[in-house]
């Protein structure tokens, strides 16, 4: 008895010691999931995906439900399904334009805007062409930080809807329209943005969460147009 209540005992600590020295998974630097993000894209030719959003802007919120399509070079097509404006599609064309419709009775009036319009984009004025993965991580390879000047770095891995993601966190010395802070959420391995999150001062004002993301299916043009 006094035999096996050792070995039990030895057993014990080597497992505590085997949890004790175990090696964390190293983060990534900054430069390597920016270079990884840009590998996975070359190959890219389209994609659709869901995403989910909420902006605000001083007191006033905006919360919608996104299906998304995008094809190269910077066709996008966003359709809202659930939130404001539920019904509500909106294109970004060849020529650079964006056709758009509202949810509700007046869905057959088509629009021809300009992709400044305050009607194709967020309250905090967040534009179509500016929207797609693409346009992030070019953005992303132009330099350190995302956007202005400041620093950037990996600031450890967090679990988002069940998928391990590590983030890539930049801090503005200069607000960027009226931004401070910027954090992408990025999949290790499939190299996907996840989630984006943007913060005047201490303050969340734009939270964007992407699932369901296909890529390479074959999209038409046809998508893109009204």
């Amino acid at each position: 008895m006094k035999s096996r209540l050792l070995f039990l005992l030895a057993l014990l600590a080597f497992l505590l010691a085997g949890i004790s020295y175990a090696s964390p998974t190293p983060l990534p630097t900054p430069k390597q999931v920016i270079g990884s993000l840009a590998n996975n894209f070359k190959g890219l030719r389209d994609y659709t995906c869901t995403a989910e959003a909420h902006y605000r802007k001083g007191r006033e919120t905006e919360d919608k439900v996104y299906l998304i399509y995008f094809k190269r070079p910077n066709l996008v097509r966003a359709e809202v399904i659930s939130g404001d404006n539920e019904g509500g599609v909106a294109v970004l064309n060849k020529e650079g334009k964006v056709q758009a419709h509202s949810g509700g009775f007046l869905s057959w009036l088509i629009l021809n805007l300009d992709t400044d319009n305050p009607l194709v984009t967020t309250i905090r004025g967040n534009r179509m062409d500016e929207s797609s993965f693409v346009y992030m991580v070019e953005k992303m390879k132009e330099g350190l930080p995302l956007k202005g000047e400041g620093e950037v770095h990996t600031a450890g891995y967090k679990v988002i809807n069940g998928v391990k993601t590590v983030a890539l966190e930049s801090n503005y010395t200069q607000r960027i329209d009226g931004i401070t802070k910027e954090i992408a959420y990025v999949v290790p391995g499939k190299w996907m943005i996840k989630k984006i999150l943007e913060y005047e001062g201490s303050v969340e004002v734009i939270n964007v969460t992407y699932s369901d993301v296909k890529v390479n299916s074959g999209l038409s043009d046809k998508l893109f147009t009204m």
